[in-house]
């Protein structure tokens, strides 16, 4: 969200100390996403983990993940329709006028924009058909991670470490299979699977991968969240999961998919509007702040009213009850 409001239009284009500081923080703010796939990699596996899953519950899990993430992301996606078209009544609109393009609009429901040449509504959407595949893999891979004998366990990070060096399109998974192994080898770390000298052995060779597949700051932030989570594993949170700073992360946390989705539609909006009447960086500051505000506000209504409901019903199918 940072890197969008500060990198990603002109508000702060008209220079000064302040105003480079302001890009400045929010420069790499893109490498969250990286951040985003190492979790996923280990979330997933670890979920389907604990929920004793096996390769005849594959339906299941693609049920669950849809209910879970889809009525979000479809109200994000009407919502962005429904502002596009009021955006032209607003009195000083300078754009063109809004028109619908059914072919569009109906190919973001199988993330399939980018592969028939079409611009999603939202750019944050292409990572959401990027997690779309690796929910495939995983679903179908996952017995060979648990398998008993250590080689069958480390076959799937292999055979994703090889797969990664395959030239592809940015919207194919294969040069983001490292982050996502990276997340994986958490897991597997997490489970008593593998020894911590074989985590950071397996984790080292992982972000080689990565910085031969992506680049170095992408390498950097994929391993550092991967260390984040493997180090975690001994640490004694209890002392405080009461503190203010836990509450207020752990509800960031729970508005953070809400918050992806709708930062760019919303807080976007908002920092498009102050850059035509900022004037100086206090100006340009305030505006930014207010963005993220709105976001978050709009994020948490998303979650409460869509996101939350979508959730429980989701964690509601278990794949022991087939």
């Amino acid at each position: 969200m940072w890197f969008h409001f500060t990198n990603g239009g002109h508000l702060l284009d008209a220079g000064g100390t302040v105003n480079e500081w302001l890009k400045l923080s929010g420069k790499y703010g893109w490498a969250g996403v990286e951040f985003f796939f190492v979790i996923s990699g280990f979330v997933l596996p670890y979920a389907l983990f604990a929920g004793n899953y096996r390769l005849q519950h594959f339906g299941t899990f693609l049920v669950k993940r849809l209910i879970r993430l889809e009525p979000p992301y479809i109200a994000s996606l009407l919502l962005i329709i429904a502002l596009l078209f009021l955006g032209q009544f607003v009195p000083g609109y300078q754009g063109e006028k809004f028109t619908m393009d059914w072919a569009r609009f109906f190919l973001h429901f199988g993330y399939l924009n980018s592969y028939f040449g079409y611009e999603s509504y939202n750019p944050v959407y292409w990572t959401l058909a990027i997690e779309l595949q690796f929910y495939f893999c995983i679903a179908l891979l996952f017995p060979l991670l648990v398998r008993e004998k250590l080689l069958g366990r480390i076959f799937v990070p292999a055979i994703f470490l090889l797969l990664s060096t395959i030239p592809s399109r940015a919207d194919v998974i294969f040069r983001y299979l490292p982050l996502f192994t990276l997340g994986i080898l958490c897991f597997q770390y997490f489970s008593g699977m593998i020894s911590k000298r074989l985590w950071y052995l397996l984790t080292a060779i992982a972000t080689a991968f990565a910085l031969a597949s992506l680049n170095l700051t992408a390498a950097i932030a994929g391993t550092l969240a991967a260390l984040a989570i493997g180090i975690s594993k001994d640490m004694n949170f209890e002392a405080i999961k009461t503190a203010l700073v836990w509450r207020t992360l752990s509800w960031a946390g729970a508005i953070s998919y809400s918050l992806y989705l709708l930062h760019v539609p919303i807080g976007g909006r908002v920092v498009n509007i102050g850059q035509r009447f900022a004037s100086n960086s206090m100006e340009s500051l305030l505006t930014l702040l207010l963005a993220v505000v709105v976001s978050m506000f709009s994020a948490w209504l998303l979650y409460r009213l869509v996101e939350k409901p979508s959730q429980r019903y989701s964690a509601s199918l278990k794949f022991n009850a087939e």
